[in-house]
């Protein structure tokens, strides 16, 4: 049986989707670059370093590009006003206004 509804939307927007995907983009880019292999063969090296490189810039321009469209589908999502506050009452339970000290006097 589906849970019983409240009313809220508990699905996330896109662009806060997103933010788990920049971040492992972010992490990836940083983790390919700090595991650099020493092969000891010149051209074999060469070619690793710079695939690794091309993986490393493929996945910051993931981050760039998920950020860009989360940061575009926040500003295009409109956002929730908060509910007004309800109003105080200024007058007591008997329905007059309440005396102040200085009135009273």
């Amino acid at each position: 049986m589906p849970p019983a509804q409240d009313g809220r939307d508990r699905s996330p927007t896109l662009g806060t989707a997103l933010r788990p995907l920049r971040d492992c983009a972010r992490d990836g880019a940083d983790e390919v670059l700090s595991h650099l292999p020493d092969l000891g063969d010149r051209e074999l090296q060469s070619a690793v370093d710079a695939y690794l490189d091309q993986v490393a810039d493929l996945l910051r321009e993931v981050d760039a590009s998920a950020s860009e469209v989360a940061d575009r589908l926040d500003l295009a999502t409109p956002s929730k006003a908060a509910p007004e506050p309800t109003a105080r009452p200024t007058a007591s339970a008997g329905g007059r206004p309440r005396a102040s000290r200085e009135t009273a006097r």
